[in-house]
């Protein structure tokens, strides 16, 4: 019988003799997890720096002791087996742990030979019970943030585990596919978009299970539900193969989406500090004195609390805040264990970190011992992404004794994508004991069908909410006392069709007539003309005065007494700078409503606080009001809309303010506060506000200010749109050489001109003209703040480093980095930039330092989560590739990935999928890798991206191709940049990375073609390349491609059995790659590689042996692994290609045999070896491959 069980996979649970065990404290478990899966034992003195790493090594090692004695009383003192120096697992204790099941039975499917696991009644078995094994995410709930290296040892095995259970769930659901039990396979294919969403393998199977179980419905659901999660995600539209299966069931349904108008993903910011919250918009309404009890929905809605999410989504006026409200206040009354929570939403809650402000001061404010790092960060000076803020309130709100509900109200208004991330990730990380209701018009594109499947989804729409016969009886003469017939009231529910809000109005209308029977009649047709109807006639039975308060006022969002007078001129000289004491003033002449009187008439008012001093109209009758507002008084609304600005910015709104004097088109007004508050806005990164503000903006007024232009421009290149910043510097030097002028503002206009045609420049590879425009800003260098001089010197940097003058790029770049630290400011793309230059001269540590350094200033600024260190950590990503540790070349490049959602620059998106796709390569996912490629290059088709980075995605394309045969594509790539090179006997042109890239790339290509077709005469014409890159190089102190090139180059003279120049080459090389830790660029040449170093190793200089040792261990598996130019088959044979010649013209075995005069089992030998060397299965693919190859003519 087995003493202990661990459970790793979900939330962890520690079983000892089948009865559950309770660790002391959370460290306490995962250190039980560390060692428990560890291969051998660990050093005492590194487990306690790993778990209390800000602690000296005395309190740590006494903390480790007092961890390790809770261990043992709770799971016995035989199961570890400890020593003074280190600590593990005692190997004769019984020990089941769900991880090394979950991982034996995957890799026993993995191992197990047959043509199809469908046909393999063992195999289906063990993936079920290795999926059943998968409870949740490895550790799950389980957080040690102030454990870095366990958080990201924690992070690499989930990921680890996540892949094979998707793999698991594709190999189970294609085998149930193939065996046609549909329903088993919609349940594993439900699982597999649960975990991948955005997997079209996934969503494919799915829906084809569907279809084939006879669920159309659900399948034409689930492709609108992807498509949509597709397009808002990564503006992606379904592949054809996806479309297809769907045009079976509904043809010509689906069509292509134009991308010309998509817009860009809205950006992550920051909401300005000094901007106050209105509290109004976390006041949890009450409800009404008299009210339909509906308690069938909220016994629904208790039910709902025992999930993630329940969403209440209906047309406006159906009833769905009041049925929130009177939930609530019934749980309150029965001293229901929740803490409730309220936030109304509206269309400037767009920001992402005024929304998260919002969100945080809810919750601060209803959960009186609630306490958040949330808030320091929200009111810090540095721009911050949605996640972290997120991050910090699940553990926050995880450590609460009571359950905690928020209410997210009006959520229709949200169309920033980065926030619908954001609840995405918040519902995907909840804790237990926290629940959402969300209310709005219409589905947010939430991952809903997930939530669904994992019974974590409660959903109330339009037709539960629509009142019942009873309901409206109840209704009309209970609460309005209309005293109505049956058969009245039978017309006015047929006519409103339950719409609650429908009924309010009519009742209204009803009120005070005495021709019942008439008014009712009379009505006829759909609803929406009844109901514009019936908004006239509530209107229109207020006096005068009432109707043009009310038209008046409808442009407000929210109105208070006094800046209604103010906007009104009742008042129009308030200048009180308190909006709570302006608010509440009561100095309102009596001839004039209020609005506390107008809620006493039920006019469609809601009370926004319990002071009843902020309110905001009904929705629907705020659209009737401003509709009738701009038929009758189109010319009054600009003016209100102006006096609603001078009001909220002189009681501190300013965006409010800005939003207002847009909408009156007071261009004026908005370019003055625009440009007063744009350096503190886009210091708070609140990008996404700015880019809406100046896409409101009409190009002319733009172009009426330099400054303005300046502004725009700017954040346009920040925003990842630099082609479109000429025309905005071009009218910014025109407006400043007609007005000189030595002012601040205008020397920063100057050389913010300059500084940003630089970087266009560079980024163009122009850099000699980006050289020229850098000296061009030096004429107003002293001028310059701190913060410009170092961006300055960083497009200077660029721009030598693009001219190959490496030494004085790292020098300027190194000055670039300390003047902005002198600033007090990170400048990520400095560090980046460092690092790479590093790189590229050899100083492959030095540049992870600085990268990880940098990354590590982001986290202590509480930024280690914004958009644009996505740059950064993709090329993190492929120093730790170049190192063969793919493990965290993986974690960064899937965290560069997760954060280009945030920042839209489709140079920064490129990189990371192209770092992926190499880490897939090299992990033998081709799959994998094919996926990353195919989006890095939709990300540069058709787009201006930096030649580097188009080069990369290209070089990786080819290098895939590689790994997949595809020839076609291969010849076609190489036979037009060859078209494109002078003859091998002329000297090349400069040698940028682009051109080197693509000449690697070349000859690794040829290698592979040689190793096929023994054209030695090309293993010439590498060496030539070679010569060149080499020449250039060295040149320019180029390290790092010189290990590729003085490897390769010994790799050709190796197969030209020119031993001497081949070690001569290959102890160069291993002079250079051994201090940076090079492998991957040697690994990748694969078997040639591994033949190489092996025969030559005991040839080699002894100092470089062990070097050359440490490579052959890291071959391992992976030297005859289908993975580039490792796969080249070994050379074909005379006898072979005489073989293969007759296979060509469809010979049989035993004709060839005749005519070869051999055996026919002598044949058969010959056709086996052919197929294993093309590595295909059977002779029409051997013929195909190896016309496409060459060996064979057309």
């Amino acid at each position: 019988m087995t003493d202990l069980e661990f459970f790793w996979l979900g939330p962890p649970i520690i079983k000892r003799n089948t009865s559950a065990v309770h660790m002391e404290t959370r460290k306490a478990t995962a250190l039980l997890a560390f060692i428990s899966l560890s291969t051998s034992p660990l050093s005492r003195e590194k487990l306690a720096t790993l778990f209390w790493p800000n602690s000296d090594q005395t309190h740590a090692q006494a903390n480790f002791r007092r961890a390790l004695f809770s261990i043992n009383q709770s799971i016995g003192y035989n199961a570890l087996l400890s020593s003074t120096e280190s600590i593990g697992i005692d190997p004769n204790s019984l020990i089941l742990q769900d991880v090394n099941t979950f991982q034996t039975l995957s890799e026993s499917v993995i191992s197990h030979l047959h043509t199809k696991i469908a046909s393999c009644p063992e195999c289906i078995n063990n993936l079920e019970i290795a999926i059943a094994h998968y409870r949740g995410d490895f550790l799950e709930g389980l957080n040690l943030r102030e454990c870095p290296e366990f958080d990201q040892w924690q992070n690499i095995q989930r990921v680890n585990f996540q892949l094979t259970l998707a793999s698991n769930l594709e190999k189970l659901s294609a085998a149930y596919t193939s065996l046609s039990e549909w329903e088993k396979a919609i349940q594993i294919a439900h699982q597999w978009v649960s975990l991948d969403p955005l997997n079209e393998n996934a969503q494919r199977m799915l829906i084809k299970a569907n279809i084939q179980a006879g669920y159309r419905g659900a399948a034409i659901n689930q492709f609108e539900e992807f498509s949509n999660l597709l397009q808002n995600d990564v503006g992606f539209t379904p592949e054809e193969a996806t479309v297809a299966l769907l045009q079976e069931i509904r043809p010509n349904a689906i069509g292509k989406q134009d991308k010309s108008t998509e817009e860009p993903a809205q950006l992550p910011l920051k909401q300005s500090a000094k901007q106050p919250i209105l509290k109004t918009k976390l006041y949890v309404p009450h409800p009404r004195a008299k009210i339909v009890s509906r308690q069938g929905l909220m016994d629904k809605m208790d039910r709902g609390t025992q999930g993630a999410l329940t969403i209440i989504s209906a047309p406006a006026g159906y009833g769905k805040t009041t049925l929130i409200s009177e939930w609530i206040s019934t749980r309150n009354t029965q001293s229901h264990p929740w803490a409730f929570c309220w936030l109304s939403l509206d269309p400037g809650d767009n920001d992402p970190t005024r929304f998260l402000t919002y969100l945080t001061a809810a919750l601060m404010k209803n959960i009186p011992e609630f306490s958040s790092e949330t808030q320091t960060l929200l009111q810090s000076n540095q721009p911050i992404l949605a996640t972290t803020p997120l991050s910090m309130l699940i553990n926050d709100l995880e450590e609460l004794p009571k359950s905690i509900l928020l209410v997210l109200d009006d959520y229709q208004f949200i169309s920033n994508q980065a926030i619908h991330e954001g609840i995405t990730f918040l519902l995907e990380h909840i804790p237990p004991n926290v629940h959402i209701v969300i209310a709005t018009r219409s589905d947010p594109p939430l991952p809903l069908a997930r939530l669904r499947a994992l019974n974590q989804l409660t959903e109330i729409r339009a037709s539960h909410l629509q009142f019942t016969s009873l309901e409206t009886t109840e209704f009309l003469n209970s609460i309005f006392d209309l005293m109505l017939t049956p058969q009245q009231i039978q017309l006015l529910e047929n006519r409103t069709e339950g719409w609650i809000a429908g009924l309010q109005m009519a009742a209204i209308s009803l009120q005070d007539r005495t021709d019942v029977n008439q008014f009712i009649e009379k009505f006829s047709g759909s609803h929406r003309y009844i109901m514009d109807y019936l908004a006239e006639e509530a209107l229109n039975n207020q006096t005068t005065e009432v109707q043009e308060f009310l038209l008046q006022t409808s442009i407000l969002g929210q109105l208070c007494d006094s800046l209604c007078r103010y906007i009104l001129e009742i008042d129009p000289q308030h200048q009180d700078n308190d909006p709570q004491t302006v608010a509440s003033s009561n100095s309102w002449p009596k001839e004039h409503c209020k609005l506390v009187d107008l809620e006493l008439s039920n006019l469609f008012i809601v009370p926004l606080d319990d002071d009843r001093i902020w309110y905001r109209y009904h929705h629907l009758f705020a659209d009737l009001l401003r509709s009738r507002l701009k038929q009758k008084s189109p010319g009054i609304i600009p003016i209100l809309h102006s006096r609603a600005s001078r009001w909220f910015e002189m009681n501190g709104w300013v965006e409010e303010s800005i939003n207002h004097a847009l909408a009156a088109k007071d261009w004026a007004n908005a370019t003055r506060l625009i440009t007063h508050h744009f350096i503190e806005m886009l210091d708070n990164g609140q990008m996404a506000t700015l880019l809406d503000w100046i896409k409101d903006l009409p190009q002319e007024v733009i172009f009426q200010n330099p400054l303005l232009c300046e502004q725009v421009a700017e954040i346009y290149s920040q925003a990842g749109m630099i082609e479109q910043i000429d025309p905005y510097l071009d009218k910014a030097e025109e407006l400043l050489s007609s007005k000189p002028s030595q002012e601040e503002d205008a020397i920063m206009v100057r050389s913010m001109v300059a500084i940003l045609r630089g970087l266009k420049a560079v980024c163009m590879n122009s850099p000699e003209e980006a050289l020229t425009f850098t000296q061009q800003a030096l004429i107003e260098y002293p001028q310059m703040k701190l913060k410009e001089q170092a961006v300055l010197l960083w497009v200077e940097g660029w721009a030598k480093r693009n001219l190959g003058q490496l030494k004085d790029a790292l020098e300027t770049f190194t000055k670039a980095n300390n003047i902005a630290s002198l600033a007090g400011v990170f400048l990520r793309d400095i560090w980046t930039d460092l690092a790479f230059t590093n790189r590229m001269v050899g100083n492959l540590n030095q540049a992870k330092e600085i990268l990880t350094t940098a990354l590590g200033i982001a986290s202590t600024h509480g930024i280690n989560e914004q958009g644009n260190l996505s740059r950064g950590e993709s090329f993190l990503s492929f120093i730790y590739l170049e190192q063969n540790q793919l493990d965290l070349a993986l974690l960064y490049a899937n965290r560069a990935i997760s954060h280009t959602h945030w920042w839209p620059s489709h140079n920064i998106i490129a990189t990371a999928y192209t770092s992926l796709a190499q880490i897939r390569l090299a992990q033998n996912d081709q799959r994998g890798s094919l996926q990353a490629i195919e989006k890095a290059d939709r990300e540069r088709k058709n787009r201006i991206m930096t030649p580097f980075v188009h080069t990369l995605v290209e070089v990786t394309q080819v290098q895939i191709w590689l790994a997949n045969d595809d020839w076609e594509l291969i010849n076609e790539w190489s036979t037009g940049l060859v078209s494109a090179l002078p003859p091998s006997d002329e000297e090349l042109p400069l040698i940028d990375d682009c051109l080197e890239m693509r000449l690697i790339m070349l000859i690794r290509v040829w290698i592979n073609q040689t190793k096929f077709d023994r054209k030695i005469n090309r293993y010439y014409s590498c060496l030539t390349y070679l010569n060149w890159l080499e020449e250039n190089a060295t040149k320019i102190g180029q390290l790092n491609s010189l290990v590729e090139i003085l490897f390769l180059q010994a790799t050709i003279y190796f197969e030209l059995n020119k031993v001497k120049e081949s070690i001569d080459c290959l102890e160069r090389c291993l002079q250079i790659a051994e201090p940076g830790g090079y492998k991957r660029i040697i690994l990748i040449t694969g078997k040639p590689a591994y033949e190489l170093l092996s025969s030559t190793i005991e040839d080699i200089n002894p100092k470089y042996r062990a070097y050359a040792k440490n490579l052959l261990n890291e071959f391992g598996e992976n030297k005859d692994s289908h993975y580039s130019i490792a796969d080249s088959p070994e050379t074909i044979t005379e006898r072979e290609m005489e073989v293969l010649n007759l296979l060509a013209l469809g010979y049989s075995n035993r004709r060839i045999a005749e005519e070869l005069t051999l055996s026919e089992g002598t044949i058969k030998f010959h056709v086996h070896n052919l197929l294993g060397k093309l590595q295909v299965e059977n002779r029409t693919q051997a013929i195909v491959k190896s016309k496409a190859i060459g060996l064979l003519g057309e």
